[in-house]
């Protein structure tokens, strides 16, 4: 099979776009209104899309919060129990959030809601099952708020050396001769 070496340029010199979705990223922060733990929650996740119903999030870390909630060192890997995890993004804006996740084997509670139907948005203290333990935003009046975090150009030297390559593979398939 013979070798398509404009393939390789083509990419390389972006004239053909990306081949999957883009991921998104989003920061999130909470603070305390009705809970027992004063202080905010922050961290981020990521979407494997920018836009869409039903999006489960590939990556979610909680990156801040209150040390009176004795979790020790940040940052907290929350889809390593997580049960509920679903997105929906317009337009690069996150629309609904349902994300719950015990951050210890059986206890300590975390939730995004962005619906404020089952307890809102809440950490719960270390090893506690209660929300109102720890930092518990407010059902009338929400705190939490989410922004996008924006995808950081390459730098005009990388462009270059991907060029570069992409022009030394197409040479070297072309010098090749058919067995």
């Amino acid at each position: 099979m013979r070798a398509r070496p404009w393939i390789a340029a083509a990419l390389t010199l972006g004239l053909i776009g990306p081949l999957e979705a883009q991921s998104a990223t989003f920061t999130f922060s909470f603070s305390n209104v009705t809970g027992e733990v004063d202080g905010t929650v922050e961290g981020i996740f990521e979407l494997p899309d920018g836009d869409g119903n039903n999006l489960a999030a590939t990556s979610f870390l909680i990156t801040s919060y209150p040390s009176a909630l004795g979790y020790g060192d940040a940052p907290i890997d929350a889809l390593l129990r997580d049960n509920e995890n679903e997105f929906r993004v317009v337009g690069g804006e996150i629309r609904r959030a349902e994300f719950a996740s015990l951050l210890t084997p059986s206890s300590s509670p975390f939730q995004l809601d962005t619906r404020n139907a089952i307890g809102g948005t809440f950490m719960a203290l270390f090893g506690d099952n209660i929300p109102t333990s720890g930092v518990l935003d407010s059902v009338n009046t929400p705190t939490l708020t989410f922004a996008a975090v924006e995808a950081v150009p390459l730098p005009p030297g990388l462009a270059l050396l991907l060029t570069g390559l992409g022009t030394l593979a197409f040479r070297s398939c072309r010098r090749r001769k058919p067995i």
